[in-house]
């Protein structure tokens, strides 16, 4: 695998700074929104109640996006409800969204339905969508990424970081299995990268852009390679 170059000015661009659990505090969320302005993440990453929140907070003091997941983290709702959460938090100051594909359908080869979902979902605001790689094999990740490729989404998303966990090693595989594939589509790694070593073996593998909960701890990471060079 060829190493890729990262600028450390640029690593906290790169960075959807998430918080996803339900446990989740409006005190908590506060937290992440001024932690991705002192940083200066790319977004901060959160669930769809919180939206608005962080649209209050970061809509006029600052360039970070407000990534808002639906249908999170099962996929398992249907075209219309995928819709109109989508069309919710558009309306309540959403940028991204971060979708999850219907695994289900996909399983069961309903592709046309799938993409569909994907369709109208992108059509409202910018889109990811989660394809959860955990669950699939190589073929089937190629499948995915196609109906991702088509839907008119920014980029294809790894994993929810819930179940099923993958290894970042083989999560490092996937991404390059999409990139060596799909090579004009965006993609962002997620998922249990917690170091700056993570992230760069994902951007080594391919993707564009990670989401993660740790970023504070990489951002910090990278700064310390700043000074000793």
């Amino acid at each position: 695998m060829n190493k890729k170059k990262i600028q450390i000015d640029s690593v906290a661009q790169i960075i959807d700074h998430t918080l996803l659990v339900a446990s989740a505090t409006q005190k908590d969320i506060e937290k992440i929104c001024h932690e991705a302005i002192e940083h200066g993440f790319r977004a901060v990453c959160v669930n769809q109640t919180w939206v608005k929140f962080c649209s209050g907070i970061l809509g006029h003091n600052s360039n970070i996006l407000v990534a808002a997941v639906v249908d999170f983290p099962l996929g398992a709702g249907n075209l219309e409800q995928k819709r109109v959460l989508s069309e919710i938090v558009k309306k309540e100051g959403a940028t991204e969204i971060d979708v999850v594909m219907n695994m289900g359908k996909f399983l069961d080869g309903k592709y046309k339905e799938v993409a569909e979902e994907l369709r109208v979902v992108s059509a409202i605001l910018p889109t990811k969508v989660i394809i959860e790689t955990g669950y699939l094999n190589d073929g089937q990740i190629l499948k995915a990424t196609e109906l991702v490729d088509k839907s008119g989404a920014n980029f294809i998303k790894t994993s929810t970081g819930w179940e099923p966990k993958v290894d970042i090693k083989e999560k490092a595989r996937q991404v390059k299995l999409i990139r060596d594939n799909f090579p004009r589509l965006k993609i962002k790694a997620a998922g249990g990268i917690k170091t700056m070593a993570d992230l760069e073996l994902m951007l080594e593998s391919g993707a564009n852009i990670v989401g993660a909960s740790e970023s504070v701890v990489i951002a910090k990471e990278s700064e310390k390679e700043k000074k000793l060079k």
